[in-house]
């Protein structure tokens, strides 16, 4: 098993080798686990367009979809070409086929022959088209089918995981991600991946996802649990909110700014946690940057990097300014090389 960053390193590395750049992968993980999700961070790395990212669920679809429809011109029969497939004839593209384990012996035929000759009747695959099946495997429980020996062979099978670590700099990235969320899973990561298929509502990195974006400031207080209930599993939803109630002890960010030699640092080291991961929120701007660290120097020197890290991916200006200068002087020689 692999996680999520070594998946998409793995991806581009063999797809940006002319040696193996036309053969499919087949990436098979949990639901939810971001296997489609990988698609934009493969592109960004191969300089694909997203507008030439393309995603089919043939479990939806037929045959005919990928091969046409016959048609007979002066006795002669030839093939309407699908509009997906003449598109994928020319440029540089990548292909996800998604769900290919809950397709039947048919669908499964038709793409492995995608595949392996990248053309379909009078259709022909550009060179530039990477080519990317997703699915779930027989043990997640999800509807999944087995893979087709002949299929499995034609094509390079990477197990996907999705950790924590995955997820970290994914949510952060994202504003309306709440802080206090991640750092519970930071705190439980075992309730990242939560999966029975006898209940409906399951645990993933999807779910948690829709979670994390939960209105805690405008939704009444007693709706919260239902809410949430409605994406996590009960007995996740409950220990997740008894966290939750860390925030009470959190410093206020705009009393950061104001005061950030005297504002209280938070004793309790899940509260610092969270306290740096809503401090990363909130650093928007190189002056927030600028009015945060001297209070950020406060705190234990592996939040201080988990600050500094994260801020300069999401602010890239910051790393430019005197205050990250200066604390990258103070701090490379045990924590500099991870910058």
């Amino acid at each position: 098993m692999t996680s999520f960053t070594h998946t998409t390193e793995l991806m581009y590395h063999n797809f940006n080798n002319p040696a193996t750049s036309q053969r499919a992968i087949l990436l098979l993980g949990p639901p939810g686990a971001g296997k489609s999700v990988s698609r934009y961070v493969l592109a960004d790395m191969l300089g694909v367009e997203h507008a030439n990212v393309h995603l089919t669920h043939p479990p939806r679809q037929n045959p005919v979809d990928y091969m046409g429809l016959p048609d007979l011109n002066e006795g002669v029969m030839t093939w309407a070409e699908p509009k997906l497939l003449h598109k994928l004839s020319t440029g540089r593209h990548i292909l996800y086929v998604e769900e290919i384990a809950q397709c039947g012996p048919m669908m499964q035929n038709t793409i492995a022959g995608l595949v392996l000759d990248r053309q379909i009747n009078e259709v022909r695959l550009s060179d530039e088209v990477f080519i990317v099946l997703t699915g779930n495997r027989v043990e997640d429980r999800a509807g999944a089918k087995p893979i087709m020996t002949h299929l499995g062979n034609r094509v390079k099978v990477i197990n996907m995981d999705y950790t924590v670590k995955d997820f970290q700099p994914y949510a952060m990235s994202h504003p309306h991600m709440d802080p206090i969320g991640l750092a519970y899973l930071i705190r439980a990561p075992q309730h990242l991946f939560d999966f029975d298929p006898s209940r409906i509502v399951n645990a993933t990195p999807r779910s948690w996802e829709y979670a994390l974006c939960t209105d805690y400031e405008t939704m009444p207080a007693h709706l919260i649990y239902d809410d949430l209930c409605g994406v996590l599993p009960e007995h996740i939803v409950s220990s997740y909110l008894a966290f939750r109630k860390v925030a009470e002890k959190l410093p206020d960010p705009a009393e950061v700014r104001r005061n950030p030699l005297t504002t209280p640092v938070p004793d309790e080291v899940d509260v610092q946690y969270v306290a740096s991961a809503a401090l990363i929120i909130e650093t928007d701007s190189t002056e927030a940057f600028e009015e945060i660290m001297p209070y950020i120097e406060r705190m234990p020197k592996e939040f201080q990097t988990l600050y500094v890290h994260t801020v300069i991916r999401r602010v890239d200006e910051t790393k430019f300014t005197s205050v990250y200068m200066q604390w990258m002087t103070k701090n490379s020689a045990g924590f500099g090389a991870a910058a």
